[in-house]
């Protein structure tokens, strides 16, 4: 059967099952879903989003986040770390480290690696220098060109062409002749200081100008950012290393008095440096003053003070608590070198770590000695 519809004037033959509103084109209306059978989809699509959203979490912290070694710079610079005396006698000054540009950064932030930007002080517009115009070229139109002439290898006289051999040579002349586009070198290496990828050009820069001593101190405030206050390993921290008043006695008295604090590592640093199991006790009167050395050197009139730990004096986040113990530093110092003066006694420090010494040496300009002895 056939149906005929008249069209704009034209006639236009359809078959039965052609018509739209015929029932055979009408999809069956479907039977309405079972709600629990919703809500068991709607838990199946909520848990696999939320196990893609933790595979997405997971393959972000599998990635290497570049640290950015500006910011750590400028800490440092502003905990006095990168000056005397915190900064060894042997290490040069840092040149500063501009910082790098990133999406929050302000208008005026300094633009690295962005010539295009002229930076203005705080408050002014910042314009953008002129560039040089760009040649628009030949006017819009498709020209045609005429073609030289195809050359056969029959017309070229004298001439073998073997066509493996000859591509072969084409290749070898592109990738020799043809400059390449390479990613630059701070992409590809690893920046030494922070183990990771490097911050940007400025930041490769700025290492390769460095000396060996400068960078050999970066790391060691590096690893001093791991570093926390703990007694175990900073040996005795007790109110035993302030003066204390004791009773008058005439002259000097000293003796040898067992370890006190307690902690395995200090007390076996203090037994290698002053060749004794034992502290010093020593007493004057008058003034009385007493003071418990790490020990005495036997047979001689060397007495010790020893430190272990103690490097998270440069970790910035602990600058207060570090100014606070080397001013306990400075009495205890002060406390051993007016006995030791008094009872003719000879008195000097020991710290296996450099930078210590080297900050106390800077500190109390070689009065005691501080030695540095490996533990």
């Amino acid at each position: 059967m056939t149906t005929v519809i008249l069209s704009y004037g034209r006639r236009v033959v359809m078959r039965k099952s052609e018509v739209p509103d015929h029932p055979a084109r009408v999809a069956p209306r479907a039977a309405a879903p079972n709600p629990h059978a919703l809500v068991a989809i709607q838990r199946q699509a909520g848990n696999q989003a939320v196990a893609g959203r933790m595979a997405l979490a997971a393959r972000q912290q599998a990635r290497p986040v570049p640290v950015f070694l500006a910011p750590w710079v400028a800490e440092w610079r502003k905990a006095g770390l990168l000056d005397p005396p915190f900064r060894p006698a042997d290490v040069d000054d840092f040149p500063d480290l501009p910082m790098p540009l990133t999406k929050n950064s302000p208008p005026s932030a300094a633009r690295v690696g962005n010539p295009g930007v002229r930076i203005r002080p705080e408050g002014t517009k910042i314009d953008k220098v002129p560039r040089e115009p760009v040649d628009p070229g030949p006017p819009r139109g498709r020209t045609v060109e005429p073609r030289p002439p195809r050359v056969e290898p029959e017309d070229l006289p004298g001439i073998v062409f073997a066509p493996g051999i000859l591509g072969t040579s084409l290749l070898v002349a592109l990738f020799t002749l043809l400059p390449l586009s390479t990613a630059p070198p701070w992409m590809d290496m690893v920046n030494p200081i922070t183990g990771g990828p490097y911050g940007g050009q400025v930041e490769y820069e700025w290492l390769g100008g460095l000396t060996q001593p400068q960078r050999d101190y970066l790391r060691y405030l590096v690893a001093a950012r791991q570093l926390e206050p703990d007694a175990a390993v900073d040996g005795a921290m007790s109110r035993e290393d302030w003066p204390v008043t004791q009773q008058r006695t005439p002259g000097c008295t000293s003796e040898s008095v067992p370890r006190r604090g307690g902690h395995a590592r200090h007390d076996a640093y203090a037994t290698k440096v002053t060749g004794t199991p034992s502290d010093e006790f020593v007493r004057t009167a008058p003034p009385p003053l007493q003071i418990y050395y790490d020990g005495r050197t036997p047979g001689t009139g060397t007495t010790w003070e020893v430190k272990t730990g103690y490097g998270w004096f440069f970790n910035p986040k602990h600058v207060g608590w570090t100014a606070f113990q080397l001013a306990r530093w400075d009495t205890q110092k002060d406390l051993g070198l007016a006995v030791a003066a008094r009872c003719g006694l000879h008195y000097q420090w020991a710290q296996p770590d450099r930078h210590i010494v080297q900050l106390l040496i800077a500190r109390w300009g070689g009065k005691p000695p501080v030695l540095h002895i490996p533990e």
